[in-house]
């Protein structure tokens, strides 16, 4: 089959334009693979959420729930990370949601399952569980 010439060098063109790229769209396609955190509940249990430089995420108990959001990450994947945000916990006896600045700290990274994990995720504090910082409840294997 004869292509017209007309058509033949659009056509080359556009092949010579793809193939330098095509190690590079491999590459992105392929990445690596993304840092994350496996957080799971302050009363137990396996059950665990896959977070990936989250900006918001819930960290439920016993009689209330965690919720960590407006979180902006420095370093994220690097070997310690913090993350600046807010912590709001609903007080169940009251009724009522207190909100207070956060600062999360992740480090002890490892390699998990799925690509590199922290292990360890401290709040700097949480409203209505006193003035120390609190481990989050973390998988320790990725």
């Amino acid at each position: 089959m004869r292509v017209a010439a007309n058509v033949r060098k659009p056509l080359r063109r556009a092949v010579l334009l793809c193939v330098p790229l095509f190690p590079v769209l491999v590459a992105v396609s392929l990445g690596a693979a993304p840092t994350y955190f496996k957080v799971g509940s302050f009363n137990g249990g396996d059950t665990y959420t896959f977070e990936s430089h989250p900006t918001r995420f819930t960290v439920p108990s016993e009689d209330s729930s965690v919720r960590f959001s407006h979180l902006h990450w420095s370093h994220w994947g690097a070997r310690v990370s913090v993350a600046s945000g807010l912590a709001s916990t609903h007080d169940s006896q009251s009724g009522k949601t207190v909100t207070a600045s956060v600062r999360l700290t992740a480090e002890r990274l490892r390699q998990g399952l799925y690509g590199p994990a922290y292990t360890t995720v401290i709040a700097s504090r949480i409203p209505l569980y006193g003035p120390n910082p609190v481990a989050l409840p973390v998988s320790r294997v990725g």
